[in-house]
C-alpha cells in the first residue's frame, strides 16, 4: 500500500503492508473498484492473470474499465439534455430579439428609399403629384420587393419585406377644394396571433411628404403616424 489515499479491501483500509486476498473480495484504490474472482472458460480481455491458486486461476477484474466501455448511463444523458434544454432557452429568445431588430433596421431604410422616391417622383414625372406603389414600382424608383410587400398594391405575390408590410395612403391635388398632393407609408410588422414571439418587428415607422420618419415602440396599434416622435 503506497498509495496516497490508502488501499481498501472490503470497504476496509489495510493497516499492515501485506494483507491476504480471498475469492470475491473488493480492492479500492482511489477511484478504481477491483474484484477477484474465479477463471471462466472464456477469459475476458479486461481480466488479468494475478495468482496460481492449486489447479485453478484468479483474475482480478476491473470493475472501472468493464464502466468505461458501458457507454452513457440514462442519469448522464438526462444531464446532457437538460444543459442543452438550457442553452437553448437562454439562446433562442435572443436570436428572436436579434432578428426582430435587424427587421426594424431593413424597414427604416425601406422607408428612406420611399420618401426618397416620392420626392424625385414628384419632381419629375409625376409633375407635382405624389406615386402609388406601383408607381414607383413602374418607373423602376424602387423594386419588386417592395411591391410586393405594400398595400394597396396590383403585385400577384404579397410578401413582407423582411418581415414588415408598407401601408400606402396617396392624395392627389385637387384645385376646387384646395387640396395639396401627399402621401404617406406605414410600416408595421407583420403579426400572426397574440404570441410575442412570432412579432416579426419590435417598432412600427410611419412618413409623409415632410420626409420625417416617424417611430412607434409599439409594434402593434395603435401604430406610428404623424403625431409620433421623429426618428433619431
Amino acid at each position: 500500500d503506497h498509495s496516497l489515499n490508502g488501499t481498501y479491501i472490503n470497504v476496509e483500509r489495510i493497516e499492515q503492508p501485506n494483507a491476504t486476498l480471498k475469492l470475491n473480495d473488493e480492492i479500492q484504490i482511489w477511484l478504481f473498484t477491483y474484484v477477484l474472482e474465479q477463471v471462466a472458460e472464456d477469459k475476458d480481455s479486461y481480466k488479468i492473470e494475478i495468482e496460481k491458486i492449486g489447479d485453478e486461476m484468479a483474475y482480478v477484474q476491473s470493475t472501472h474499465s468493464r464502466r468505461l466501455n458501458a457507454g452513457f448511463s440514462l442519469i448522464e444523458l438526462l444531464i446532457v439534455i437538460a444543459i442543452i434544454g438550457i442553452i437553448a432557452a437562454i439562446s433562442i429568445p435572443n436570436l428572436i430579439s436579434t432578428r426582430r431588430a435587424a427587421n426594424s433596421a431593413s424597414a427604416i431604410q425601406t422607408m428612406r428609399l420611399i420618401s426618397t422616391s416620392q420626392a424625385s417622383y414628384q419632381a419629375g414625372v409625376g409633375n407635382g403629384q405624389y406615386a402609388t406603389v406601383d408607381s414607383l414600382v413602374k418607373e423602376q424608383y424602387v423594386d419588386s420587393s417592395v411591391g410586393a410587400a405594400s398595400l394597396p398594391s396590383q403585385s400577384t405575390v404579397q410578401q413582407p419585406k423582411s418581415g414588415y408590410i408598407f401601408f400606402f395612403t396617396t392624395t392627389a391635388s385637387d384645385p376646387s377644394t384646395n387640396t395639396l398632393p401627399s402621401y404617406s407609408v406605414s410600416a408595421r410588422p407583420l403579426v400572426n396571433g397574440s404570441n410575442g414571439l412570432i412579432i416579426s418587428g419590435n417598432k412600427s415607422f410611419f412618413v409623409d411628404n415632410s420626409g420625417v420618419i416617424r417611430v412607434s415602440q409599439s409594434p402593434v396599434a395603435p401604430y406610428a403616424d404623424s403625431s409620433s416622435a421623429a426618428l433619431n
